[in-house]
C-alpha cells in the first residue's frame, strides 16, 4: 500500500514516520520499501523534559521535541538549480574527496544541464529558520547508550556530521546530529568514546537513516567504525530522481519542500573546540531537523512517479561506491596522464600505493607526504639511484633526503612490473573520430532521455560510463553490460537504435 498524501504539517509528518511508511522490504538486506501508516502515539505518550535549548540530556530522559512549524509550507515548484555541496561547513582535503570518483552518479556532476521548469522559489516567499531548537547534547557514554535503546524503536531517523579535515587524511570527527519525529539530539564526538551501541543502531534493519548527500558522512562513518549506514536514504538522490532538480543542496531542498530559509553561517566553524557556542548548536540541529519531512515528501512523490525501486538501486550503488572510494588505486586514476608510456604508467602505480600507505599511515593529507606533480615528474624520469633524483626538479631537498631510499624502491618495483596498466577512458586523449561520434550519438540519446525523465544527464551515465560504452562499441564488445538496473530498463533500447546502427 502507499502512504497517504502528505499534509502541511510537520507534527503530521512525525506521525507518518513514527508509523514506519518506509519499511524494509522483507528478507532483504539494505531494501526500504513504503507501506501504509499506522495509528500514532498521542502526546502523552512521550515523556518531555522542559529545559534550556542546548542542555544536555538527563539520565533517563528522552529528548524534548522541536519547534513546530507555523503556516502553510509553500508548495514545491520545478526551476533551475546551481550546484552546491552537501552543505556549507563541508570540508574535505582537495586531493581525497570522496565524490571524485567518475561513475559516481550524483547529482552535483551535471552543471551543464538541469530539469527543465520554472525558476526557483523567491526568497520572500520563504519564513526564516527557528533561531533556537531545543536540541541536546548527549556527551556521556551511557547516555547515548540509552539514547540508542530508545532509537530502535523508531521507523526513520535524519543523520548529519560535522569533522574538520584540514591537516589530516581522515576526518576528524567532532559532532553527529540525530534527527526524529519532532526531536533532535547532538552527540559530542569529542567526548563519547564508547561508540557500540550506535554502531549497533545504525547497521540494525530498523531505523532507516536518512542523510542528504551523504558521501562524506559515510566516509565518517567507515573511519569511525568501518561500518556504513544500512538501510539507508539520500534525500538528494531521491529528490534528483523525483524530478526536483540535480543539484539541490540540502539548504535549497529545505527552501523547495518546506519553504524555509536557512542560515549559512558556521561554514568554517571548528567542530572540535569545546565548548560549542549557541550557534554551532544551532547550526548543527537545522541540519537535520527538516530530513524527515523531506524524506517523507520526495519518498511519496518517487511512489507516485513508480521509481521507488530507483531509489533502492541508487542506495544500493551508493554504499558500493563508498567502499570504492577507499580503494588505494582510486587516485593512480586520477593521476594518470593519456601521454604516459607503459613503463611510466607502472612506476606511477607503484609510486601511488606508496603515498597511499604513507598518508593513511601518518594521517596526512596526501600532498603532505608528495604532491601530485612530484608523483608525475617521478614517473618520467623514473630515477633509479639517489643521486638521480636529485634531477626531479619538484623533489624538495628534504622530502629528497627523507624519502629518497622508499622512491627509489618504488621505482625499482614499478619497472619491474608486469602490471598491464593505461590511463583511465575519462582523461584518455586518444579518441579517433569514431569514438567521439559515438559518444556524441550517447549522449544526445541521454539528452532527449533526460528530458522526459526529468533527469539529469550525467546523472543517467557518467562521462566516463559513456567513454566506456563507446569504447565497447567500437571494440564490438556487449555494451549493454555498461549499463545495470533502471538505467537500462530505460536506456538500452535508445541506445541501441543509436550506436548499432
Amino acid at each position: 500500500m502507499r502512504p497517504r498524501p502528505a499534509t502541511d504539517s510537520r507534527q503530521h509528518a512525525a506521525s507518518v514516520w513514527r508509523s514506519d511508511p518506509w519499511r524494509r522490504s522483507e528478507g532483504e538486506r539494505g531494501g526500504i520499501s513504503p507501506a501504509a501508516p499506522i495509528s500514532r502515539r498521542t502526546a502523552a505518550d512521550r515523556p518531555r523534559r522542559p529545559g534550556i535549548a542546548c542542555d544536555p540530556v538527563a539520565d533517563g530522559q528522552l529528548a524534548p521535541p522541536c519547534p513546530k512549524r507555523r503556516g502553510p509550507a509553500v508548495p514545491p515548484r520545478r526551476g533551475r538549480r546551481t550546484s552546491r555541496d552537501r552543505s556549507p561547513d563541508a570540508q574535505v582535503s582537495p586531493d581525497s574527496h570522496p565524490d571524485s570518483h567518475p561513475d559516481s552518479h550524483h547529482p552535483t556532476h551535471d552543471a551543464r544541464r538541469q530539469p527543465h521548469g520554472s525558476s526557483a522559489l523567491s526568497t520572500d516567499r520563504l519564513r526564516s529558520a527557528p533561531r533556537q531548537v531545543d536540541a541536546r547534547l548527549v556527551d556521556r557514554d551511557e547516555d547515548l547508550a540509552a539514547l540508542c535503546e530508545q532509537l530502535r524503536h523508531e521507523p526513520a531517523i535524519g543523520l548529519d556530521t560535522e569533522f574538520v579535515r584540514t591537516r589530516t587524511f581522515y576526518p576528524r570527527l567532532g559532532l553527529v546530529q540525530v534527527s526524529w519525529a519532532d526531536r533532535v539530539v547532538l552527540l559530542d564526538a569529542v567526548r563519547l568514546e564508547r561508540w557500540e551501541p550506535w554502531i549497533e543502531l545504525i547497521t540494525a534493519s530498523e531505523p532507516v537513516k536518512i542523510l542528504h548527500s551523504p558521501s562524506e558522512d559515510l566516509e565518517v562513518f567507515q573511519h569511525l567504525a568501518d561500518v556504513l549506514p544500512d538501510p539507508l536514504f539520500d534525500t538528494q538522490v531521491a529528490a534528483t530522481l523525483a524530478g526536483l532538480g540535480g543539484t539541490m543542496g540540502y539548504q535549497k531542498l529545505v527552501a523547495e519542500v518546506v519553504g524555509v530559509d536557512l542560515p549559512k553561517g558556521e561554514q568554517r566553524s571548528n567542530w572540535l573546540r569545546r565548548p560549542l557556542t549557541d550557534s554551532q548548536r544551532l547550526y548543527a540541529a537545522l541540519d537535520v531537523v527538516y530530513l524527515l519531512e523531506i524524506a517523507e515528501h520526495v519518498g511519496r512523490k518517487l511512489v507516485d512517479m513508480g521509481r521507488w525501486s530507483w531509489l533502492e538501486e541508487e542506495m544500493d550503488r551508493q554504499r558500493e561506491q563508498a567502499v570504492q572510494r577507499q580503494r588505494p588505486e582510486l587516485q593512480y586514476e586520477r593521476l594518470a596522464r593519456p601521454s604516459m608510456k607503459l613503463e611510466e604508467l607502472r612506476v606511477l602505480w607503484s609510486l601511488n600505493l606508496w603515498r597511499e600507505h604513507q598518508a593513511r599511515r601518518r594521517d596526512l593529507p596526501r600532498r603532505f607526504v608528495l604532491g601530485d606533480d612530484v608523483l608525475l615528474e617521478i614517473a618520467r624520469k623514473r630515477p633509479r639511484t639517489a643521486a638521480r633524483l636529485r634531477s626531479v626538479s619538484s623533489l624538495q631537498a628534504a622530502d629528497r633526503k627523507r624519502y629518497g631510499s622508499a622512491l627509489v624502491e618504488a621505482v625499482e618495483e614499478g619497472i619491474a612490473s608486469e602490471a598491464d596498466l593505461e590511463p583511465p577512458a575519462s582523461v584518455s586523449g586518444r579518441r579517433s573520430s569514431t569514438h567521439r561520434r559515438l559518444v556524441d550519438r550517447a549522449r544526445a540519446v541521454l539528452e532527449e532521455c533526460g528530458g522526459r525523465l526529468d533527469l539529469p544527464v550525467d546523472f543517467l551515465l557518467t562521462r566516463r560510463e559513456i567513454d566506456r560504452l563507446a569504447d565497447s562499441v567500437r571494440a564490438g564488445q556487449p555494451w549493454r553490460d555498461e549499463l545495470g538496473g533502471w538505467r537500462r530498463e530505460v536506456l538500452e533500447q535508445p541506445l541501441a537504435a543509436a550506436l548499432d546502427g
